[in-house]
């Protein structure tokens, strides 16, 4: 098993290590291994999109999460995971030895005014002193 340090970058609001959520990131599987943000998308979908997630098939929730505007970021590594609340679209990786092109005329167009106002309110929901968003430069070692 090798290590790699990939390279992210998105739009958004970064939250510091020490930070708490209000939904459970650091899930992991029996065997250790990080959990895609299921408990994200669940407050996601239940507090801010208002609606009950609990009778929900796989399908119908993940279609409203991937109709969304935000998505969380992680970086740092997967046994100190980070998180960067982003607007979807804009998070892009170069893995290890595969550099990436990017397309910044393609990657602004998802930060419109309804995205970062949007981000705003949720990233304040999880954290009223949360700084303003931006560009961030990330890495994820794992």
């Amino acid at each position: 098993m090798s290590i790699s340090s990939d390279g992210i970058i998105c739009y958004g609001i970064c939250f510091g290590e020490e930070f708490e959520f209000p939904f459970g990131c650091d899930v992991e599987d029996e065997d250790g291994n990080p959990l895609e943000h299921e408990e994200f998308d669940d407050w996601y979908v239940d507090v801010i999109l208002g609606v009950d997630s609990s009778e929900m098939d796989y399908k119908e929730k993940s279609d409203i999460i991937n109709n969304s505007q935000l998505e969380l970021c992680q970086h740092c590594s997967y046994d100190y995971p980070m998180y960067i609340l982003c607007i979807r679209g804009t998070e892009h990786k170069a893995w290890r030895g595969d550099p990436t092109l990017l397309d910044f005329e393609e990657m602004n167009k998802f930060v419109t005014p309804e995205a970062v106002a949007e981000l705003k309110r949720v990233a304040k929901i999880i954290d009223p002193d949360c700084g303003e968003p931006g560009w961030w430069l990330a890495s994820l070692y794992g």
